[in-house]
């Protein structure tokens, strides 16, 4: 082989070596960019899952630190919205619990309530609303308010078609049962809700049960009417007798003491309503005050029966009287106590007929000492009992018969104040079986029984 021949082969193989030795160093730098790369998946992964800065590698090309510049800054906005999304859930979680609450608080109010937000759609309506909605409370939300109301007098007061105004622009009107469905009278309030700046907030609808006062108010319009009655009729009859008595139209002593004792009679009338009705005023009122002092028991029931003994004679009730020899000595208002005693039997005489009997009797029990007041009379049905202690109160039945209706409303409270009871049970046509329970810590025990 010739000089310039082994020349040429030399030279290659020193290209050869070059060339493998830089084949072997991109070779070790692309190893170094793979584990580079490896190493900074993971770190990108791990700055996903804790949201931490990315670390770049030493050495590491710039793309590598573009990248995680890049990354870096996606995380930090990631970390401020999920920030803001978490007080974001908070503050949606706090304002579900106020509302939660809220419409708990309004579930157990005695009222139905009805708001919208400013276009008129349900935002809140509570269970005593039902009656007037067409859907179930629940329902309603987000649906537009005159789509939800059944009732056209409640859509109409909505829509400002009602006259009836009230404080602070609110409008109301009252709904018959008939109107709504129920066996109750309601109000329907109707106001206009803005904001601070006179922006319309939303509408506001508040439903009221008014039937204890519409109910109240036709009690008290009955006692006005009965008590001018009571009034007017003892009073006729006294201006009647006295005129004749003026007249001289009474001949002789006989028929004037008759005159006389009438005019007596239907003072006491008017004596004893004009008393109930101070009496039940200062009970409600608050402004009894009881006179307590040593009491005999036996002494105040024998005087209340001695005032209605007459009216049993004149109606030829046969009054039976079964108290025992002896009866405690109480710590009572005797004044009060001896009220209460005379309406109880007083109403048994009113209401027994001719012929009837009254029986009074009494007896101790371990908590209590009962007097027990029963007749033949024409009895209370079912559906009078809960009402017959109530103020003004008379049953249909009994319209007849001269009455105010404040008399066993009294004799409760009177009963009541002195921490006892009176309990009734009854058969109409049959009678009824008054107890007055009084308790056993009214005996005074220095006495006894």
């Amino acid at each position: 082989m010739g000089m310039a021949s082994m020349a040429t082969v030399v030279g290659l193989g020193v290209i050869a070596l070059v060339l493998a030795a830089l084949l072997a160093a991109v070779l070790v730098r692309l190893g170094q960019y793979r584990r580079m790369a490896s190493q900074f998946a993971r770190g990108v992964q791990e700055a996903i899952q804790t949201r931490r800065a990315l670390p770049v590698p030493l050495g590491a090309p710039p793309a590598f630190r573009q990248a995680a510049d890049e990354l870096d800054g996606v995380l930090e906005e990631t970390r401020r919205r999920s920030a803001a999304s978490t007080e974001l859930i908070a503050a949606n979680r706090l304002l579900a619990r106020e509302v939660k609450r809220l419409t708990t608080l309004l579930d157990a109010a005695n009222e139905g309530v009805v708001a919208t937000d400013a276009t008129l759609k349900v935002v809140l309506a509570n269970k005593g609303a039902a009656p007037f909605l067409s859907m179930k409370p629940e329902e309603t939300l987000g649906h537009p308010i005159q789509e939800c109301l059944k009732n056209q007098e409640v859509v109409g007061l909505l829509n400002g078609q009602s006259q009836e105004g009230g404080a602070r622009g609110v409008r109301s009107i009252e709904l018959a049962p008939e109107a709504t469905g129920t066996q109750e009278h309601y109000a329907v309030f109707h106001s206009h809700a803005r904001w601070k700046n006179e922006e319309t907030a939303g509408e506001l609808l508040l439903f009221r049960d008014i039937s204890r006062i519409k109910n109240s108010q036709k009690l008290q319009a009955q006692f006005v009417d009965s008590v001018a009655h009571e009034l007017r009729t003892p009073l006729t009859s006294i201006r009647a007798y006295v005129e004749m008595l003026i007249d001289d139209e009474a001949g002789d002593p006989q028929m004037k003491y008759d005159f006389y004792n009438i005019i007596y009679e239907e003072t006491y009338r008017l004596s004893e309503l004009i008393d109930n009705l101070l009496n039940i005023s200062m009970l409600e009122g608050g402004t009894a005050k009881l006179d307590i002092a040593p009491t005999r028991l036996k002494r105040v029931l024998e005087e209340a029966i001695d005032v209605i003994r007459p009216q049993c004679e004149k109606k030829k009730i046969d009054l039976v009287v079964e108290l025992p020899d002896r009866l405690p000595t109480l710590n009572v208002d005797k004044r009060l106590l001896n009220v209460a005693f005379m309406n109880v039997l007083g109403n048994a005489a009113k209401y027994t007929s001719e012929g009837g009997t009254v029986t009074v009797s009494s007896s101790s029990h371990e908590e209590e000492l009962q007097i027990a007041v029963r007749d033949t009379g024409m009895g209370i049905s079912a559906e009078d009992m809960p009402k017959i202690f109530d103020k003004f109160y008379r049953a249909p039945t009994s319209a007849h018969i001269q009455g105010s209706g404040v008399g066993l409303a009294t004799a409760r409270q009177i009963v009541q104040l002195h921490g006892g009871d009176i309990r009734v049970s009854s058969t109409v046509n049959e009678g009824s079986h008054f107890i007055i329970a009084l308790p056993r810590s009214l005996i005074n025990t220095s006495i006894g029984e």
